[in-house]
Order: structure tokens, then sequence, then C-alpha cells
């Protein structure tokens, strides 16, 4: 049985690590929790074209592109939130997981679109 919070249930989802620090990072600096981080990068998602990339789609591990997914991120979601993006997931043949990062992404990016202090990119070898 899932625990509830007032409207909200419990998930976990994968995510890759430097999404992770991102998302730590930008709440502190937005100064709001991860909760509320959270349910904007889903409304914001939601307002948009609700696409999943199809890098974030590619499921073989062994498969060019494919999007290592490592590090574990718990929390809270609204309930009609997960809902929907649980249908989303289905429409297009992923799963929550895969829709979920897809909306931490898109927010982390815009944030630092908007603002890029305190982040340094840096391109893997």
């Amino acid at each position: 049985m899932q625990r509830t919070r007032k409207n909200a249930v419990a998930f976990s989802s994968y995510i890759t690590e430097e999404c992770l620090r991102l998302i730590e990072y930008l709440s502190v600096r937005e100064e709001v929790t991860q909760i509320v981080f959270i349910r904007r990068a889903v409304k914001h998602f939601l307002k948009g074209d609700k696409k999943v990339d199809p890098r974030i789609m590619i499921r073989a591990r062994k498969a060019d592109g494919y999007i290592r997914r490592n590090a574990l991120l718990t929390g809270y979601i609204d309930k009609e939130q997960k809902k929907i993006l649980t249908e989303i997931a289905e429409e297009q043949g992923a799963n929550f997981s895969q829709v979920f990062f897809q909306c931490m992404i898109s927010y982390c990016a815009l944030l630092i679109s908007l603002d890029d202090t305190g982040i340094e990119i840096s391109k893997k070898e």
C-alpha cells in the first residue's frame, strides 16, 4: 500500500546523478523544498508539448545514446500529477520514470536558461 501525504503519494524514480545534483542545487537556490520543485517541474512539463525525448526512451543499456539513470530520487508527488504522467507514459510507450525524468530535465534546463549562476557545465570525455 502506498503511503499518502494529504493529496500526494510517495514515489521513487531513477534519474542521472547530474540531474539529481541539479535538483538539489536549484531547489536550494530557488528557496523551495524538493516537493515544491517536483510539483513545479511537472506543471511546467504539462504546460508544454508533453513529449519525451527519444534518447530517454531508449531502454537497452548497450544501445547507442542510452542515458544511464542510476541515482534514485524519492519523494512525494500529487496524486493527480502522477496519474497524468502515467497516462502520458502509456500513450508514448514509456514508463512513469522516463516521463518523470523528462520533467526534471526540462525544468532544470528552464531554470538554468533563466539564471545560470553557480552552474558550471563541463563535457564528459
